[in-house]
């Protein structure tokens, strides 16, 4: 039975994150990606940052790092700078005013889609969810699961 209801789990999970990409494909008039918000978000919430360090935090590998970091450089929505307090060879993402502005509309979308993807949750079921999802963050975290 628990194996049954895990495996339908997953399968509803999988279902729901390819509804939610395809939304906000569909309703994405900014042109970025939500992996292209994530990294904004993290450079805004967090500061500047090395491709190395969004690896980790995006769980893609650096190939896939590269490819977002450097839209969002063409978009004019981060910059590259050399770390000139340490190595220099390094290289450090931040966002610019551009990249603010962007997130900022980015941002009301994503909580545009979140009220119509959730609309069926009661607040109590969300605070369920959330504490759910939270015990399982903090578990996949605490076990020997590895992301690249």
């Amino acid at each position: 039975m628990r194996s049954n209801q895990l495996h339908d789990l997953m399968e509803m999970f999988t279902y729901h994150y390819k509804i939610w990409s395809l939304e906000w494909s569909k309703n994405n008039d900014l042109g970025i990606s939500t992996t292209c918000v994530t990294i904004l978000n993290i450079l805004v919430n967090e500061g500047s940052k090395q491709a190395k360090d969004l690896v980790t935090a995006l769980f893609i590998t650096s190939g896939g790092v590269t490819g977002v970091t450097n839209r969002l450089v063409k978009a004019g929505l981060i910059l590259r700078k050399r770390d000139e307090e340490g190595d220099r060879r390094s290289i450090n993402f931040e966002i610019t005013d551009k990249g603010r502005e962007v997130l900022a509309l980015a941002n009301v979308r994503r909580s545009e889609l979140m009220e119509k993807f959730y609309r069926s949750l009661t607040d109590g079921d969300v605070k369920k969810l959330y504490q759910i999802y939270n015990k399982m963050h903090y578990d996949v975290q605490d076990d020997d699961f590895q992301v690249y």
